[in-house]
């Protein structure tokens, strides 16, 4: 008897840049054992941007992210999360920060 391989959900994602008129948004859809390093290298395929700036997402008071020793602030490392660790039910949000010098684009988005 064939065994099947485990199938994991795919979340559909609606990301959108807070503070726009008219809203500017994307879709995407992405397997729910995506883990938060690789979706950030996705919203960065799917923007056109360059990876040029420091990122990090942040879901209620915990901040996922790249750990430098140049920067004081206590991250969860993100290729350690995947989204169904933090998106567990429709609805849930999670905001993407991509910082450029003096400007910042925060993203909301959920499943």
């Amino acid at each position: 008897m064939r065994r099947s391989q485990p199938v994991w959900p795919i979340y559909q994602l609606k990301i959108t840049l807070r503070g726009t008129r008219p809203p500017i948004w994307r879709r995407i859809h992405v397997a729910s054992t995506t883990t938060l390093s690789e979706l950030h290298d996705l919203l960065q395929a799917v923007m056109g941007w360059s990876d040029s700036h420091l990122h990090q997402f942040v879901k209620g008071r915990t901040l996922y992210g790249i750990p430098h020793p140049d920067v004081d602030i206590s991250y969860v490392p993100e290729d350690s999360v995947q989204l169904l660790d933090v998106l567990r039910k429709p609805k849930d949000k999670i905001l993407y920060e991509y910082t450029a010098v003096q400007d910042s684009l925060t993203w909301q988005f959920g499943c």
